[in-house]
């Protein structure tokens, strides 16, 4: 595990955090839609109220949505789900190579379910589960190197964030246009 942690170590920060990104968000968009492949469909209250929010989106309620999640969400999480959750397992394995990736789990595996309360849905587990190693990733790495882990992971998580909103804000404001249109 050491020689693992030690050639991650050695990668460049900034190229690792890139390399994440289109790793995990892809996979983490690919596992969202998984649902809809095997026949799961919205009902008819969900569509509507899909379409409720794209039909009715203003340019002040994509900038307070992206203030919310691509900035106060990142660093409340980061602070709760990979500074606490380091610190604490840290504090009790003193510091050692194995509370390192001891916490990295525990991190990952906290912040996952944590956002079923917004989904609603027992398979957003599965989609939150690689930003959550990834965040836990860029944290530990940072942490290690001493380079602002807070910063580092809020502002992965904050992209993160902003680029799926911005994404789905663009696809459902088109859909539902043309739909309206037909």
């Amino acid at each position: 595990m050491n020689n693992l942690i030690n050639s991650i170590l050695q990668y460049p920060q900034y190229k690792l955090m890139v390399k994440l990104f289109f790793i995990t968000w892809p996979l983490a968009n690919i596992i969202n839609f998984l649902p809809l492949l095997k026949g799961v469909e919205l009902t008819e209250e969900e569509l509507a109220q899909e379409e409720e929010i794209y039909k009715n989106l203003t340019l002040n309620k994509l900038i307070k949505r992206l203030i919310e999640a691509g900035i106060i969400g990142p660093y409340l999480e980061t602070l709760v789900f990979q500074f606490l959750v380091f610190r604490l397992v840290g504090w009790v394995g003193k510091g050692g190579s194995n509370s390192m990736v001891i916490a990295l789990c525990i991190s990952a595996f906290v912040f996952a379910p944590a956002h079923i309360l917004v989904n609603k849905e027992w398979y957003a587990v599965f989609i939150h589960l690689p930003l959550g190693i990834a965040l836990a990733l860029i944290f530990m790495i940072s942490d290690i190197n001493n380079t602002k882990p807070v910063l580092h992971t809020t502002l992965f998580h904050g992209f993160w964030n902003i680029v799926t909103i911005v994404l789905n804000s663009i696809i459902g404001k088109l859909y539902y246009s043309r739909k309206i249109s037909q």
